[in-house]
This record gives structure tokens, sequence and C-alpha cells, in this order.
């Protein structure tokens, strides 16, 4: 009688582990879309209905298992290990708990020790596109957004700036008085906020129509190093549950 009871209680653990997993796939974490999405894309599955938003398709995948596991749980397998409900509801909780900060932890420590611009993550700060255009002409442009860089060591690159505000895939290149790309620097454990305005940049983007504006808080920041590499920072795009 114990020995069967103590399967039942190996297996009540194990699909609250297993529930655990598939709700952490649904949920946004610290650096990171939330893992299921990822997953979905690589077999040319819909993670969202329209693009990158919408409604979030992973959820409708995934939680119907999850809900077909707690009925188990609850009405063959919890009865038969003899285990409190509640204790299921914590370790479920704590699982989740440790997956959610182990990623984060473990990606922060790789930014920490990295020797490129994966280094480099967004500040706290809220981040802010705005543009106005007359007759044709750019006459005012500011972003205002906050880097930090989590290794000790300087970090030089380029900045371009996803555009809001144009219906294909196009970025923003900012440049320096003389027409080159300008090139941006970020002490080692530093966190500045960066303003980047028409004032003190050549600004290079299609901006539309002949008159009129526009502001943002949902862009991306691609950086480029020296050698030519990229990497794209994500703004505002909170999709899902983030934890």
């Amino acid at each position: 009688m114990k020995s069967k009871r103590y399967k039942y209680t190996i297996r009540y653990y194990l699909m609250i582990l297993v529930m655990a997993i598939l709700v952490f796939l649904c949920v946004d974490t610290k650096y990171y879309y939330a893992f299921g999405d990822y997953i979905f894309n690589f077999f040319h599955i819909k993670a969202w209905s329209s693009g990158d938003s919408g409604t979030h398709l992973t959820l409708f995948y995934i939680f119907p298992i999850v809900l077909i596991l707690f009925v188990m749980l609850k009405n063959i397998i919890g009865p038969k290990a003899n285990i409190m409900g509640w204790k299921g509801l914590v370790t479920f909780l704590l699982l989740i708990f440790l997956m959610v900060n182990g990623t984060n932890f473990a990606v922060e420590l790789s930014k920490i020790y990295s020797d490129d611009l994966t280094s480099i993550i967004m500040g706290e700060e809220r981040s802010s596109l705005e543009y106005k255009v007359e007759n044709g002409k750019l006459k005012y442009f500011e972003a205002k957004f906050q880097l930090e860089n989590l290794s000790k060591d300087l970090r030089v690159f380029e900045v371009a700036l996803s555009n809001p505000f144009d219906d294909g895939d196009s970025f923003i290149y900012i440049l320096d008085s003389s027409g080159e790309p300008a090139k941006f620097h970020l002490s080692g454990k530093s966190s500045p906020i960066i303003i980047i305005d028409s004032d003190h940049y050549q600004i290079d983007g299609n901006f539309g129509s002949l008159n009129g504006g526009g502001s943002s808080q949902q862009f991306i920041i691609r950086l480029k190093d020296t050698d030519g590499k990229t990497y794209d920072v994500n703004i505002g795009q909170i999709r899902g549950l983030l934890f």
C-alpha cells in the first residue's frame, strides 16, 4: 500500500513539474520573450495572431494541456497520493519562481562576462521617440532611452532605431555632423540616459508625409559594433506576462 502511494506521490510532483514548465513557456522573463513563442515560431506555428502583437496564441496552445493536468491532479492523482492541495500549489509557485529567476540570473551572468554588445541591456528609464515634419523636412526629432552596460569594459557602437512610423521594416540611422554613423561610448558598469535629437545629430529615416508628427514608446534599438556585428535591444515590447 505504501509503495503504491509512493508511486502516486512521484507522479503527482512530476505532473506539477510539467505544469510549471508549461506555464513558464508562456511568460516573458526580464531578458527574453516567452520561450514557448520561440518554440512555436521554430516550427512555423504562429505565436501571436498578428505578427508580434494581438492575441497571444501560445496561451491557447498550452493552457488546455495545463488544465487537463490540473483536473487529473485534483481528481485522480492527488487523492490517491493523499497530498494536500496547498502543498501542490506551493511547489508549483516555487518551481515557477526558480525557473524565472534562474533564467534571469544565468542570462545576466553571461552578459556580465560578455566581450561584445550583448553585455548591454535596457535601463529602467521610460523610453520615447518623437518627431515633427514640416513641408517634407524633418523639423524636430528626439529619442530618449537608457542603456546599461553590465560588463566592466568600454563599449563603442553605432545606433539605429526601428521606425515605428513606417509601415515597412525600416530603421532611423543616427549620423554625426559629417554625415558618418555617430559613435556612442558606454563605459563599463554604467547606465546613462541617452538623448538623440536633431540639434546634435543628423537623422536619416523615412517619416512619410509632408506635414505631420508622431510619438512612440515602442521601438527597437539596433547597436552595431566596430566589427559590423549588430545586436537588437527591444523597448516597450512587453507583450504577455512579465516576470
